[in-house]
């Protein structure tokens, strides 16, 4: 009676020997993720049931699944977009830098300081110059000073205080005589001797 039920039992071994030896024989997609490389529209039948056992063995259930296709979707339309952006080589428009002109640079300049350079008014100066008073002394120490870099200019800035609007304004001027557009030394230097005569002639009265 027991010998029947051990061939039963040996048959069930058996059994269960051919099972996990044709496990350990499966498909390579099993254990090896890199097998299933084939193209998308190449996949036949035969593929895709491959690939569906293998996301059910790896644990990729349904709503993962469609997670990872809304997600690959997703990828496929950003590449799309970026191919749309990207020209031809050939259509490509390099534009050259644009040059700079001395305007647009010291209009720059004048941005960065916070004030507008004001042009010199000559003919004005000269005339406060020869009034005299301090603001005339003051006004022709201010140009020379700055026309000349060795010029030292012997007044206190507290003094700007004593002059009137228009002494005021001739006094910025003579800061920017170099920070104008269109500034010319030579008239500037034609402009110093002038004033020099006129602080000479100064003097005998």
């Amino acid at each position: 009676m027991n010998k029947p039920q051990n061939q039963s039992v040996q048959q069930t071994g058996q059994t269960r020997t051919d099972k996990i030896t044709a496990t350990n024989q499966r498909a390579p997609y099993t254990t090896e993720k890199t097998t299933i490389n084939a193209p998308l529209n190449a996949l036949n039948s035969d593929n895709l049931s491959m690939a569906l056992r293998y996301l059910s063995e790896i644990g990729i259930t349904d709503s993962r699944l469609d997670s990872v296709i809304v997600e690959a979707e997703q990828l496929i339309n950003a590449a799309k977009q970026i191919k749309a952006d990207i020209k031809p080589a050939g259509s490509i428009a390099i534009n050259p830098p644009r040059r700079r002109s001395l305007s647009d640079i010291m209009q720059e300049q004048a941005q960065q300081r916070g004030l507008e350079p004001l042009p010199l008014e000559p003919e004005l100066l000269l005339k406060r110059i020869a009034q005299g008073g301090h603001s005339g002394g003051f006004l022709a120490d201010a140009f020379l000073s700055a026309y000349r870099p060795d010029k030292i200019f012997q007044h206190s800035l507290s003094e700007l205080i004593k002059l009137d609007a228009e002494a005021f304004r001739l006094f910025h001027q003579c800061l920017h005589i170099r920070h104008i557009r269109d500034w010319n030394d030579d008239n500037l230097y034609q402009l110093e001797q002038q004033i020099n005569t006129i602080l000479f002639n100064n003097l005998d009265k």
